[in-house]
């Protein structure tokens, strides 16, 4: 066991600072940045060695120009603090929180300090790691060494490159930083994502045959020779390389350009201890070459451990030490804490500078002691030395000037970005386009969903005639198009940007394209596809319906059809964009869109009330014959043998089970019956319906983002519609009104809940696998613990806009209304949860949601005539809430409505509601029958 951290000798520690006070004394000299670096053979810290004195850089000529290589890295009185609030999501999610929420920043507890006047200095040639317990700031200190923290930190200190103050835009060029978590796209190769890299991150001189044959060296010196042509794969979807490959293919990605400084964050995260020695092994060898390496890790074994060339230890946010392996030991030792000889270091520091639960005083006292003598011991004062500013700059820094130290050379000016516009737009292109082509899925259900629906519109709507019924029939044909169109398009990409979020700042940060590189490209390499589905829409429903039989006519139609498609497009990724999650922008999507598409002049007379609003839409064989030999001595072994003793069956069983009877030997116990279920169907159901109504209620931001869409959209439809009267145009605005209703229900409340069960189908399947629970228990929970906000939005939404638009005043009618859309939007909610339960993955459910709503929407009598649904289609009919909630409502407004007034002539005008239901072939007495 280590020796506790509460057990160091204070008297050690205080004759090791007595010791150390006089070189504590001496003047820091401040006149050039010294470098220094430990002599083993005179176990002293001498001037240089680890590269070019930083006076005097290698700058190829360039005044005030950074080397290309030997470049040292120090930070010097770094404090990192909380600002106090963290603002997350996208500017429409925080202005609804500011809305709903009373602001509480006079309440929040003074900020936080996580960094605490921390130094270091990191040399080229040296594998610098940064350790500690959980909580240290290891992570918060490699964030602030690449200038990576969040808007939400404050950060305090110099960061500096040979004693030269750096920025962030500078230190991305001269860099590269390996994240804890790899992120690529998965329908690429190795060999693929590797030329994408080269293409992007070599600087920009450099030819193409030159860049290629680096992709070649970095795939065999980083052994990713055999997988090169495989798929990188998606976790949970795309099966691809091995955990240790995407993590070699990280740092390949990192060492393409030959950074002279690399970053990692918890490199071995995840790998098995083979494994985390071949990757630190890759990054001690890149150090070998004069690079920086700096990374932080997490319980290092004594194997990797002992490759390190300096540790830096960190606790409760300051440094403990910093300097090699073998210093540590003498450090510690001089403290009375010496490591025992048979224990892995790391553990021993770690568990030594960590805060055990009960004795939090004590440790952290302890943690102080260490912290404070280390700041006064030699190996602090010359380490406060070499991270000087050089001297020419150092007054200008602390005044606060304007450090523009890189105005005679060509550092200012520096790009982040290696590639030229052209080359990146080029790159990243023929990215998107293999990441299209080689997920043929997606594009596979978009080409079928667009057949099916277009063929099942050209036969629910065949061989129209041009007469009265025909018109009206015609009329919907048409409009039902282009209401598919967009809602096929806008959720076919509005979970694109959101998705890919991550792995775009990433690449963004690391400077390899730029942002408007980046939403080009996405859009024009699914542009082929985006231009061939209405094409082939129009071509197979245009002359099954009988519309315009002129060519050209037909050349024109699809020509707008092909249009709407492409602004729809572009207005899914607008949403896509302003969202900072997939269930952000499926709770934006619907009633944004609604509103446009009462302007289409088919829920609304254009000429009614709003007349100036227009529609904006390498050794296998070796290994292998080890692990057989390993294996065959093993099953001939004494543990072999015994095994295979232990795990015979009970004589008198062996011979039925060899026969294959049924082994029924528990039939007389309880072990038979037993159920992978420790709690019974009740407690379960108790459990993960408190669960689930936890996560509901924790999280407000996308109950308020739907509350609030509800009230929008609700005023918005009242104020189109407001005040209608009982005229010939009322009438055709008022049916409008309450269809737009039923389809505002339907879709918002489907994609509110589409990406429920898909998303958390990998939780769900680990935690059923263990016998936590049923399906039916989880399925039930997840549905009734949104019960009561997909109650109160039909509830909010038809009390908002009802007597705005002047329906029936009658309050018995009102009740019915919203009853009726009530019941539609509960529907609509159990309708969003089957599909996202016979869904793969969101995407998958995002593409078929809208072509299986729409022959719904065909039903409803609006845009088809009850009377004119074809035979073949009429059991379909029956499964459509559109008919029953637009009868309804239809019945509902319009009995006992006795005069509508007829104020032009030459118009179809009803005399009373009995004429308006007749017309969708509604009769009064189908209300009693829903009843």
């Amino acid at each position: 066991m280590p020796q506790e951290n509460s057990k160091i000798n204070p008297d050690s520690v205080a004759k090791a600072s007595n010791t150390r006070n006089k070189e504590h004394s001496r003047k820091v000299n401040g006149k050039s940045e010294i470098k220094l670096t430990f002599d083993k053979a005179s176990s002293q810290f001498i001037k240089g060695g680890g590269g070019p004195d930083p006076e005097t850089p290698h700058t190829n000529g360039r005044v005030g120009a950074f080397p290309e290589e030997n470049i040292t890295y120090t930070w010097s009185g770094i404090n990192v603090f909380t600002s106090g609030v963290e603002e997350q999501g996208s500017k429409l999610v925080n202005g609804v929180k500011n809305l709903f929420c009373k602001s509480r920043r006079s309440q929040l507890p003074s900020r936080k300090h996580i960094l605490k006047n921390v130094t270091g200095v990191a040399y080229p040639g040296e594998l610098l790691a940064i350790m500690g317990s959980s909580g240290a700031g290891k992570t918060t200190l490699l964030n602030t060494l690449t200038f990576r923290n969040s808007s939400s930190i404050i950060v305090n200190g110099q960061r500096a490159v040979n004693g030269i103050p750096i920025n962030s835009t500078t230190l991305a060029s001269l860099s590269a930083y390996v994240q804890q978590d790899d992120l690529f796209i998965g329908t690429l190769t190795v060999r693929e994502h590797l030329i994408f890299q080269a293409l992007v991150r070599m600087d920009r001189h450099i030819p193409v045959y030159q860049r290629m044959q680096r992709v070649e060296e970095v795939i065999a010196d980083l052994a990713l020779s055999k997988c090169q042509n495989t798929v990188i794969g998606t976790p949970g979807r795309l099966k691809g390389i091995s955990g240790g490959e995407m993590k070699r293919l990280s740092f390949a990605s990192e060492v393409l350009t030959n950074p002279p400084v690399m970053f990692c964050d918890e490199p071995t995260s995840g790998l098995d201890s083979f494994m985390a020695q071949n990757v630190v092994t890759v990054l001690k060898n890149m150090a070998n070459k004069k690079k920086t390496i700096i990374c932080t890790i997490h319980q290092p074994s004594s194997e990797v451990y002992a490759m390190f060339d300096k540790i830096l230890l960190m606790a409760e946010g300051r440094v403990a030490f910093i300097g090699s392996p073998a210093q540590a030991n003498e450090f510690f030792s001089s403290l009375g804490a010496a490591c025992p000889s048979n224990y892995n270091p790391a553990d021993y520091f770690i568990q030594l500078l960590a805060v055990v639960p009960s004795r939090e005083e004590t440790c952290r006292n302890t943690i102080e002691m260490v912290c404070d003598t280390f700041d006064r011991s030699e190996y602090g004062i010359k380490l406060a030395q070499a991270t000087e500013l050089r001297g020419d700059l150092q007054a200008k820094a602390i005044l606060g000037g304007k450090m523009d130290i890189f105005s005679n050379g060509n550092v200012a000016n520096r790009s982040p970005y290696k590639a030229n516009w052209w080359t990146q737009f080029k790159a990243v292109l023929w990215r998107s386009w293999l990441s299209v082509r080689k997920d043929p899925t997606l594009m596979k259900v978009r080409l079928l969903q667009t057949l099916m629906v277009s063929i099942m519109i050209g036969l629910i709507y065949f061989g129209q005639n041009l007469d009265q019924d025909g018109v009206m029939n015609i009329n919907g044909a048409l409009f039902i198009c282009l209401t598919n169109m967009t809602f096929q398009n806008v959720f076919a990409v509005i979970s694109v940007f959101c998705s890919e979020l991550p792995l775009f700042m990433r690449e963004h940060q690391n400077g390899m394209y730029r942002v408007d590189v980046y939403f080009l490209c996405k859009t024009l390499a699914e542009v082929p596809i985006f231009l061939a589905i209405p094409v082939i829409f129009t071509s197979v429903m245009y002359y099954m319906v009988h519309l315009n039989p002129i060519f050209s006519r037909f050349l024109t139609a699809t020509l707008i059809i092909t249009m709407v498609s492409t602004v729809a497009t572009s207005f899914g990724y607008l949403i896509s964009c302003i969202s900072s999650s997939v269930s952000v922008a499926l709770s934006i999507g619907p009633p944004v869109i609604i509103p446009f598409l009462l302007f289409g002049g088919f829920f609304l007379n254009a000429g009614c009330n709003i007349q100036l609003l227009a529609v904006v839409p390498s050794r296998e064989e070796t290994c292998r014959n080890t692990i057989e030999m390993v294996c065959d001595t093993f099953d001939r072994s004494e543990y072999g043998i015994k095994l295979a003793q232990a795990t015979e069956l009970r004589g008198d069983l062996q011979a039925k089970a060899i026969l294959g009877g049924k082994m029924d030997i528990f039939s007389n116990g309880n072990v038979a019956n037993r159920s992978p279920y420790k709690a019974n169907w009740w407690t379960q159901f108790k459990a993960v319906l408190w669960r689930s109504w936890l996560s509901v209620r924790k999280d407000p931001t996308l109950m308020k983002v739907r509350l609030l869409q509800t009230l929008m959209v609700s005023i918005m439809i009242g104020l189109i519609y407001f005040g209608q009267n009982l005229d010939q145009d009322g009438v055709m605005n008022i049916n409008g009104a309450l269809f737009i209703c039923l389809t505002n229900m339907t879709f918002q409340n489907v994609f509110a809940v589409i990406s429920v069960f898909c998303s958390e189908l990998p939780l769900f399947m680990r935690e059923h696998q263990n016998g936590m629970y049923r399906v039916d228990v989880y399925f039930l929970c997840k549905t009734l613990a949104e019960v009561p906000i997909f109650l109160a939005i039909p509830v909010i939404f038809t009390s908002v806009m009802y007597y705005m638009v002047h329906l029936n005043p009658i309050f018995s009618r009102f009740l019915t209304a919203t009853l009726i859309i009530t019941m539609v939007s509960t529907v609509a909610t159990s309708f969003g949860y089957l599909i996202s339960c016979i869904s793969s993955s969101v995407s998958v459910a995002l593409s078929i949601g809208p072509p299986v709503i729409i022959p719904f929407l065909l039903f409803g009598g609006f845009f088809l005539n009850a009377g004119s649904v074809p035979a073949y289609f009429k059991w379909l009919s029956y499964l459509s809430w559109f008919k029953y909630g637009n009868e309804a409502l239809l019945i509902n407004q319009w009995s006992g409505i006795d005069d509508i007034a007829c104020t032009r002539a030459n118009t179809t005008c009803p005399k009373n509601g009995q004429v308006v239901l007749e017309t969708f072939n509604f009769s009064e007495v189908e209300l009693a029958k829903l009843g």
